[in-house]
């Protein structure tokens, strides 16, 4: 029988958070989740409080997933004209230079396609995050000897826990949704269609 435990973090300006799935035959199931108050948001205070996961739970080195939260990330739809997934690459990195406030040298990016027309076009979701961001993020992980596989952001962790829920639960969500996480400083709106992220919004 395979088990896989994976692990997911997001750290807050109010909180370090974890949850963890185990997967038995191709099949998930949360079997934790811990949230831990920060009083300052300062890197010794979330190093204490990732130590106490630490201890605390089975976290593993080969699965492990950071999040960042929406407030630190910019997203852009671009609509480009190809449906070549080389080309699209290219022109999303040449579209960033002039829609940015930044360097694209300062910065880190993936995107989604989220649509190919017949008309040759095809609509990307762009996630851009700031190189002092994820960095301070990485090496407050290191710090504890974590290492993530993988870096997103929390509208795309929305997603994913909408698509969990739907799996338990075994209803249809190919339609379009609009999904409101709240929290305790930020909130966040995801506008989601067909299992995809088309946009999202931090909200104060």
């Amino acid at each position: 029988m395979s088990k896989t435990i994976s692990t997911i973090i997001e750290i807050t300006e109010s909180h370090v958070k974890l949850l963890q799935a185990k997967s038995i035959r191709g099949k998930r199931a949360v079997i934790a989740c811990d949230v831990r108050a920060l009083n300052n948001f300062t890197d010794d205070e979330i190093i204490r409080n990732l130590n106490a996961f630490i201890v605390s739970r089975n976290i593993g080195t080969d699965d492990i997933t950071f999040v960042i939260p929406r407030k630190f990330a910019i997203l852009k739809q671009m609509k480009l004209p190809s449906h070549n997934d080389l080309e699209i690459k290219k022109m999303i990195g040449l579209q960033l230079v002039s829609q940015l406030p930044y360097s694209v040298e300062d910065v880190i990016y993936d995107y989604q396609i989220v649509e190919k027309d017949a008309s040759g076009y095809a609509r990307a979701v762009v996630y851009v995050i700031h190189k002092e961001i994820s960095d301070r993020y990485l090496n407050i992980l290191d710090k504890v000897g974590l290492k993530p596989h993988k870096l997103t952001i929390s509208s795309l962790g929305i997603l994913g826990w909408v698509t969990y829920q739907s799996e338990v639960h075994k209803s249809n969500i190919n339609c379009p949704l609009i999904v409101l996480d709240i929290d305790l400083a930020h909130s966040e709106v995801c506008f989601i269609n067909n299992r995809q992220l088309l946009f999202s919004r931090n909200v104060d």
